[in-house]
Parts: structure tokens; C-alpha cells; sequence
């Protein structure tokens, strides 16, 4: 019971929260504008 109630703490950042500070925001739009541009990556 312990270790589920840990994985709902607000201690803990939210899986979107550390999306967004790991720059993975950043990342998915610059593969996006490659794709709509038809990189070769």
C-alpha cells in the first residue's frame, strides 16, 4: 500500500511535468517540422 500511495505524492513531478523539463517538448515539434518537411533524418 505504501509504494502506491508513493507513486500518487505531490512531491514527485507528473510524468507531463518532466515531459516539458526535459525539453522533450522541443523535441517532438523539431521531429514534427522534419516530418511536414520531408527530412531525411
Amino acid at each position: 500500500m505504501d509504494a502506491l500511495w508513493r507513486n500518487f505524492s505531490s512531491d514527485r513531478a507528473t510524468l507531463t511535468e518532466e515531459f516539458i523539463k526535459s525539453g522533450g517538448v522541443g523535441r517532438t515539434w523539431r521531429r514534427v517540422q522534419g516530418w511536414v518537411k520531408g527530412s531525411d533524418r
